[in-house]
């Protein structure tokens, strides 16, 4: 089962995430063993070449699937991207569990993949699933995946990926059934792509894993805005589309999850979406943001946006193709939204509640971070001279941290804790 590692002080020290010792073996497996030094240098040369495109903004000659029509390319990502994506998404899954009860008692489970690429929100769903069975002492799980995209060479690599990990999965818990779906479609036939089963509120969780990134606004579902004078931008009509098509699948107490790359571009346009998710009332944000109608960091600068950093246990062959390609994987950085259907919406004008969206930092005598809430983004510092039993807990915060925070005075556009201030993780 994979494993997050931390102390019983939560916020104090970085979440360590592992990657289950099988995937390794899975891969090993799935290209025959054939993990050779002549195997890894040609790995590395073509993971160079797509890190390269992906992180040079040269994403337009990848869109609709093209690169993963070229067997190296595939071969690349599966060995390099799908291992490191598969703990993002448990990861996302793992808050979701905390975020909501509806679903620690259910015994099956349905998700769609728009956008599945070689599988990972499936296998990752698969082995997140596995790891709670074990963990609650369930006797049996069925997980149906229904996986979408616009390329029939990955949907053939996803099936034959699923079947292998879904096998690995049963030797430790024989109780697992994995009932897998392809369909080949385009994102921008929106919900209608869907066969008719799945238009009616059935699913459980949607994922959109580099959606935004890897396909141009032309590709999105998008929903029509009508004739008018002023009509809606791509983009616009985008996010309203991408918000009609979650809305038309999930089911009442399901949940959507959309991970981006750490980069400005797509960040910020994931905060656009998540502001007209917010304006919606049939859902709540759940992650990363306070749940505010406006995100402040569209509104202050073009340079404001967010992203995720954790930590992870860097397998060996990650290390070897890192080291090969000239790159660097020592960390896992993304970007993400969480929201929910059905859910009661939070009281928006809570002023002591906030999101940690920067590193911890240390001046000159005092520490430092960057908080959102109601309004807006501010640093936030303590000086340790007024270090109290209440405060100390501002100290040990990370990153994705929601906090309740009482007690602080504007200074220069600072927001400053004195010795009464009350600083509480949020779990």
């Amino acid at each position: 089962m994979f494993s997050v590692r931390c102390s019983m002080l939560k916020a104090a020290l970085p979440i360590n995430l592992a990657l289950p010792p099988f995937v390794e073996a899975v891969l090993g497996s799935y290209f025959d063993g054939k993990w050779d030094k002549s195997f890894q240098n040609r790995i590395a040369r073509d993971v160079a070449e797509l890190s390269f495109l992906f992180t040079r903004g040269k994403l337009e000659s990848l869109r609709g699937g093209h690169y993963m029509a070229r067997k190296r390319f595939r071969d690349a990502y599966i060995c390099y991207y799908l291992p490191a994506n598969l703990l993002k998404t448990v990861f996302l899954l793992e808050k979701a569990w905390d975020s909501t009860n509806s679903w620690h008692e259910k015994k099956e489970f349905s998700i769609l993949d728009a956008g599945c690429g070689p599988g990972t929100a499936g296998i990752g769903t698969a082995i997140f699933f596995q790891s709670k069975a074990l963990e609650q002492g369930w006797k049996q799980f069925k997980l149906r995946i229904h996986s979408l995209d616009s390329s029939p060479e990955i949907l053939k690599e996803n099936f034959q990926l699923t079947r292998n990990f879904s096998h690995a999965l049963q030797k430790g818990f024989p109780g697992l059934v994995v009932d897998q779906h392809l369909h080949h479609a385009n994102l921008s036939e929106g919900w209608k792509a869907l066969p008719p089963a799945l238009r009616q509120n059935s699913l459980d969780a949607l994922f959109f894993s580099n959606v935004l990134a890897e396909m141009g606004a032309e590709e999105l579902p998008l929903r029509k805005t009508g004739e008018n004078k002023n009509p809606a931008s791509h983009e616009e009509q985008g996010n309203r589309g991408l918000v009609h098509f979650v809305h038309k699948a999930l089911l009442p107490t399901g949940l959507a999850f959309f991970l981006e790359p750490a980069q400005r571009t797509y960040a910020r346009r994931l905060l656009s979406l998540r502001d007209t998710f917010a304006e919606d009332s049939n859902f709540q944000i759940l992650s990363p943001c306070p749940n505010i109608l406006k995100c402040p960091a569209l509104n202050l600068s073009e340079k404001d946006w967010c992203h995720d950093r954790i930590q992870w246990e860097r397998p060996g062959f990650i290390a070897s193709i890192d080291r090969l390609a000239g790159i660097s994987k020592e960390s896992l950085k993304f970007t993400h939204l969480m929201v929910s259907l059905g859910t009661p919406k939070e009281n928006h004008g809570d002023l002591h509640r906030f999101v940690v969206v920067s590193e911890p930092m240390k001046g000159k005598g005092k520490f430092m971070i960057f908080l959102c809430g109601v309004e807006g983004r501010f640093r936030f510092e303590l000086l340790k001279r007024d270090l109290s039993e209440s405060n100390r807990g501002f100290c040990r915060l990370r990153r994705g941290d929601k906090i309740f925070l009482s007690g602080f005075t504007l200074k220069n556009e600072i927001k400053r804790l004195d010795q009464d201030s009350v600083v509480r993780l949020e779990l």
